[in-house]
C-alpha cells in the first residue's frame, strides 16, 4: 500500500512536472516570438525634469501639464521588411518615462523629411524642432512610452524613402512594437498594456495604415486602444494627387509642391527605374537626382529646387520645370499604396476615422495656407495639443490615459 502510494506520487510529481515544462516552453516561445524583431538598443540622450517642463513651456504652453518624470531616450534597430518583403534592418526611437509608463505605448509616425539628420533615432534631447521632439513633449511627458520608426530609407537605413507611400512605411511602424515593449523590460521600466497609434503630415497616412495592419494581427501586443492620424495623405490618388498637381498660386505653394513631387518621383526613379528627364527638364532632373540622398538638409533641398526652378522658370511659365510628359505613371504607381484606404472605414476606440471623411478639411486647409500635408513650419508643434486631447484627460491636476 506505502509502494503503491509513493508511485502515485511520484506519478502525480511527473505530471505537474510535465505541465510546468509545456507551459514554460509555451512562455519562452512567446516571449522569443515578441522579442524576435529586437537587435540592439543604445541610451542616446537623457532629459531632466526641467528641461522637459521648459520645453514644453516653449512649445505648448498651457495645452500639456508639466511632468515630474525625466526621460531617457534609446536609438533601436529591428527587423523588418521593405517594399518587396526582403529582410531589412531599421533605426528608431524609444522615450522611456523613469519610473514606469502606466498609460501604455504610443507610436508615433513623423511627418516628411529629406535629411536623416532629422530622423527620430537622431534625437538626442537636444531641442530641434522635430517631430520627434514635439511627440517627446507630447507623449512621453504624461506617462507613455513613445516609440518612433524612422521608416525605409532613413535613419540607418539607406536607399530611397518610399515617400508617400503609407502601405509600405506602415511596416516600420509595427514592427517597433515588439523591440520597444521588450526594450522596456530590459531596462525594468513598467509599461501599461494599452497601444495608442498617431502620427502628422506623412505619418498621419503612416498611422491609418498602421492600425490597419493592426486589425489584421493576432495577439493583445497589437490591440490598438485609440488612434489619431492627423493632417495626412489619405487619399492619394484624389486630394492629394489633385493638390499637387494643381497651378500653385504663391511662391510658397510652389516651393512645396516641387519639393514633395520631386520627392516622389526620386523614389519611383530609384525603385522603379522611371526616368526623372520624362517629367522634368534635364537641369531639374539632375538637380532632384542629387538632392534626396539623405545627407542634405531639408533647408538645402528647398533652396536647390526652388532656384533651379526659377531659373528655369525665368521668362516663361513651365511648372515644374517639366517635360512634355505628366505624372500619370507615378501616381497610377501609388495605388499599391493607396489601395483601398480612401474607402475604408474604422473604428479607433471612440473615434471614427474615415478619409473620405478628412478629405474636405483636408483640401482647404492646404489651399488656404499653401502648405502641403502641413509641412509648412508655422504648423509645426500643433499636432500634439490635438492628438493629446484623443489619449489624455485631466481629473484635478493629473493626468491619466483617455
Amino acid at each position: 500500500m506505502k509502494n503503491r502510494t509513493l508511485v502515485s506520487a511520484m506519478c502525480l510529481f511527473l505530471a505537474f512536472l510535465a505541465v510546468f515544462v509545456e507551459a514554460a516552453t509555451a512562455q519562452n516561445s512567446k516571449l522569443a516570438t515578441v522579442n524576435s524583431n529586437f537587435i540592439s538598443s543604445t541610451r542616446s540622450g537623457t532629459m531632466s525634469v526641467a528641461q522637459v517642463n521648459q520645453l514644453i513651456r516653449e512649445k505648448f504652453g498651457n495645452s500639456v501639464s508639466p511632468t515630474a518624470q525625466a526621460l531617457d531616450l534609446y536609438k533601436v534597430n529591428y527587423r523588418s521588411q521593405d517594399e518587396r518583403n526582403r529582410p531589412v534592418v531599421l533605426s528608431g526611437l524609444v522615450v522611456l518615462p523613469r519610473g514606469g509608463a502606466p498609460n501604455g505605448l504610443v507610436i508615433f509616425n513623423h511627418g516628411t523629411i529629406f535629411n536623416s539628420a532629422l530622423a527620430p533615432s537622431r534625437f538626442t534631447g537636444e531641442s530641434n524642432d522635430s517631430d520627434a521632439q514635439m511627440a517627446t513633449l507630447a507623449f512621453a511627458s504624461g506617462g507613455y512610452a513613445v516609440a518612433m520608426p524612422d521608416y525605409l530609407g532613413l535613419g540607418d537605413n539607406t536607399g530611397a524613402h518610399p515617400y508617400p507611400l503609407g502601405a509600405i512605411n506602415s511596416r516600420s511602424a509595427v514592427d517597433i512594437i515588439e523591440p520597444a515593449r521588450a526594450l522596456a523590460k530590459r531596462q525594468n521600466t513598467e509599461v501599461g498594456s494599452r497601444l495608442f497609434v498617431s502620427g502628422y503630415s506623412e505619418g498621419g497616412a503612416v498611422a491609418m495604415w498602421t492600425v490597419r495592419d493592426l486589425e489584421q494581427k493576432s495577439g493583445a501586443i497589437y490591440d490598438v486602444s485609440a488612434a489619431a492620424p492627423a493632417s495626412g495623405p489619405y487619399d492619394l490618388l484624389d486630394t492629394t494627387r489633385k493638390w499637387l498637381l494643381a497651378a500653385p498660386t504663391t511662391q510658397e505653394e510652389f516651393v512645396i509642391r516641387l519639393s514633395l513631387t520631386s520627392y516622389m518621383a526620386y523614389y519611383f526613379h530609384k525603385s522603379a527605374g522611371i526616368k526623372l528627364t520624362e517629367y522634368f527638364k534635364p537641369a531639374m532632373a539632375f538637380t532632384i537626382s542629387q538632392s534626396f540622398k539623405g545627407n542634405i538638409s531639408d533647408k538645402s533641398v528647398i533652396e536647390r529646387l526652388a532656384l533651379t526652378g526659377i531659373l528655369l522658370l525665368y521668362g516663361r511659365i513651365e511648372r515644374f520645370g517639366c517635360a512634355d510628359g505628366d505624372f500619370s505613371i507615378c501616381f497610377r504607381r501609388l495605388r499599391r499604396g493607396d489601395a483601398g484606404l480612401s474607402r475604408t472605414r474604422r473604428q479607433h476606440g471612440s473615434a471614427s476615422v474615415s478619409a473620405r471623411r478628412d478629405q474636405q478639411p483636408f483640401r482647404r486647409r492646404h489651399h488656404r495656407a499653401g502648405a502641403s500635408f502641413g509641412e509648412a513650419s508655422k504648423h509645426r508643434g500643433r499636432f500634439a495639443p490635438v492628438c493629446l486631447r484623443l489619449f489624455r484627460r485631466r481629473r484635478g491636476g493629473d493626468v491619466d490615459g483617455a
